[in-house]
């Protein structure tokens, strides 16, 4: 076949293979271009003439040929060629830089040491060509000069070579410092490279490791000759990121540069705010062993503490979410890495937990969320430290903010259902931090806030104030999220909220939020034997109303389940009571009920136990002996029930 021929065959079956709704004929295609990737020689002459109208009509198909010629050797000369076309597309120059790039990766062995230089050369020049951009080409570039660089250990002058090439032209400093960024990138992070450890070890020392120092200096010249150019500085800052985050540059060199100061400064800027974030975070990160970083941390401390009014400034202003992001990630950083100091030294460190302690009160939940690891781990250093007060102070205040955090919106009806899903998940993640606040400040502290809130709230209605569902309705969820953090002795906050819930208004979702908090301190109830009645009567009023049915039967059940023995005189009346309650429950509701009562009859002493198992069994048996009377007659209704089927969900 012809070259035309095979041409215009190669089209056809690769057009069969994306678009052909016949999977029969896809087959086809397939087998027959893999038959002719094993044979076939890329021939450049006429199809390179023709690129262009392949490049812009069919994308996937120039894609199909560049990946199809990385097993051939002559893919390095068609990616080279390629790149150098002056009249194909940039899409066309994209995958030619980057088969290139992938060639280098894995296939480097097929070039003797003359042609790999003879490669770098040219990968240099095309760097140069390319100094304009876009960068995308650029950047393939430099990934490709890196994986050469780690695999050509003949190539002893990397960074001087190219500081020399490109470091003194204006036009050419965005492509060194691109190579600066991707070089300990590539060299950390590409495990395809074919290369073993201990050559591994010995490249990247010489590439990282001992230029760091002069990159630092390359850094610091380029930002102080860069003048009003962002587009140079964010470059600049996104080295530093790179090598700081790589380790090879130690936190100790930044002590005596001025690079700190340039840093803080970047984040008053607009355009180079979220790499100094980035950059800021990193600093933080390396510098968190305090006991060799302290000259470091004693040169960042006053700079970040100036942070706080930026932060605040943002909070108040609209259209600052980012910013309060940016703060928050930095105080949160400074935070975690500094804990054992803040720890020690609360009042010399207290700005970094005032600042944290804006950002968790702020209005964004996706920002406030960054906050919760370091408020966990600083309760957990706090159980050591028992001197901390000011940090006890700041936890009293969080418990506020979490019950703030925790109110549904008044226009619920303008979320979408996987909206209150994932806010109802939240709560629960905004609970943990709660249970903090009660290893810190102790369980009373705790639930007298959510108490008075509470008591507040009856009090304006008393007055005949209008109180929204929503402002009782998250107090009494932090009542349950800090459940597990209460003791069963406690004897002073928990009676007055037991006694405040029936005073509660007479709403759907108030009702049922207070009848979960009855089923979170059953294991309380256990102890305060005087609340059972009560409590059993509060549980029961709910099952009259179907919003707070499943509340109640899971209220009863757990009360049942801890306070079994307690309840044993209560038989006679819930065995009777839980029949004519089965009447109007279904699938988990009457599930939970029955296992109410069974958790109370197991209770019984064995020599008293045959009387409530024939009061509690007998109905039942009874009921079945009348289905199973009927029949082929009984009704599904009645074999669904006999089956136990109306016990569980949508079981057909």
């Amino acid at each position: 076949m012809t070259h035309e021929g095979t041409k215009k065959t190669l089209l056809i079956e690769v057009e069969a293979l994306y678009n052909s709704q016949d999977r029969t004929r896809r087959d086809q295609a397939n087998a027959w271009l893999q038959t002719f990737q094993k044979t076939v020689l890329l021939v450049l002459t006429d199809w390179k003439r023709k690129s262009q109208l392949y490049f812009s009509d069919n994308f996937t198909f120039i894609r199909f040929l560049c990946d199809l010629s990385i097993e051939k050797a002559e893919a390095w000369t068609i990616t080279d060629q390629l790149l150098r076309e002056p009249n194909i597309t940039d899409s066309a120059r994209y995958i030619a830089a980057r088969t290139l790039r992938q060639k280098i990766t894995l296939d480097l062995h097929q070039l003797d040491a003359a042609a790999s230089i003879s490669l770098r050369d040219s990968l240099l020049a095309l760097l140069y060509e390319y100094r304009a951009g876009p960068r995308y080409i650029i950047t393939q570039i430099c990934v490709s000069l890196a994986a050469l660089a780690l695999q050509m250990s003949e190539w002893r002058d990397v960074l001087p070579q190219i500081t020399d090439l490109y470091g003194k032209n204006p036009e050419t400093i965005n492509c060194l410092l691109e190579l600066l960024k991707v070089l300990p990138e590539e060299i950390n992070e590409n495990k395809r490279i074919p290369i073993s450890s201990e050559d591994y070890h010995v490249r990247s020392r010489e590439l990282l490791t001992d230029n760091a120092e002069q990159v630092l200096q390359l850094c610091l010249i380029y930002l102080q000759n860069s003048g009003p150019n962002t587009s140079d500085q964010k470059r600049v800052f996104e080295v530093l990121l790179s090598w700081l985050y790589s380790g090879d540059i130690a936190i100790s060199a930044l002590e005596t540069s001025p690079l700190l100061e340039y840093t803080f400064k970047a984040l008053d800027s607009e355009e180079l705010f979220d790499t100094a974030v980035d950059v800021v975070c990193e600093v933080l990160l390396a510098s968190q062993d305090f006991n060799d970083c302290m000259p470091v941390i004693e040169k960042i401390y006053p700079m970040l503490a100036a942070l706080s009014e930026p932060l605040k400034k943002a909070v108040v202003e609209e259209d600052e979410e980012d910013n309060v992001r940016g703060y928050c990630r930095i105080f949160t950083q400074a935070g975690e890495s500094y804990l054992p100091l803040v720890v020690r030294h609360p009042e010399a460190f207290q700005s970094i937990v005032e600042g944290i302690g804006i950002c968790t009160a702020y209005n964004d939940l996706e920002i406030v969320k960054i906050t919760f690891n370091f408020w966990h781990r600083l309760a957990d250093a706090l159980d050591y430290e028992q001197n901390a007060n000011i940090l006890k102070e700041i936890y009293s205040n969080l418990v506020d903010v979490m019950i703030k955090h925790l109110h549904y919106p008044k226009s619920l009806s303008d979320w979408t259902a996987e909206k209150r899903d994932e806010f109802r998940e939240f709560r629960h993640v905004m609970g943990d931090v709660l249970k903090d606040c009660c290893r810190v400040l102790g369980s009373q502290a705790c639930l007298s806030k959510a108490y008075y809130k509470l008591d507040q709230h009856l009090r304006n209605t008393a007055n005949g104030s209008a109180v929204d569902w929503q402002e009782i309705e998250a107090p009494l969820f932090s009542l349950r999220a800090m459940g597990s953090e209460i003791e069963e002795g406690e004897n002073v906050v928990l009676p007055q909220i037991m006694f405040l819930l029936q005073q509660l208004p007479d709403h759907p979702k108030i009702r049922y939020a207070a009848t979960l908090v009855v089923a979170r301190y059953s294991f309380w109830t256990k102890t305060h034997p005087e609340l059972i009645d009560y409590q059993l009567t509060f549980i029961t009023g709910g099952f009259d109303n179907d919003e707070v049915a499943a509340a109640s039967a899971l209220a009863f059940k757990f009360l049942c389940k801890d306070c079994s023995e307690l309840l044993i005189d209560y038989l006679p009346r819930l065995i009777p009571y839980y029949f004519n309650l089965i009447k109007k429950l279904h699938g988990m509701d009457m599930l939970e009920v029955t296992e109410a009562v069974s958790h109370v009859i197991a209770a019984v002493p064995f020599p008293k136990l045959s009387e409530p198992v024939n009061l509690f069994c007998h109905p039942m048996a009874q009921r079945l002996q009348e289905i199973a009377a009927k029949g082929p007659a009984a009704s599904e209704s009645e074999i669904r029930e006999a089956c136990g089927r109306d016990l569980l969900p949508d079981m057909k």
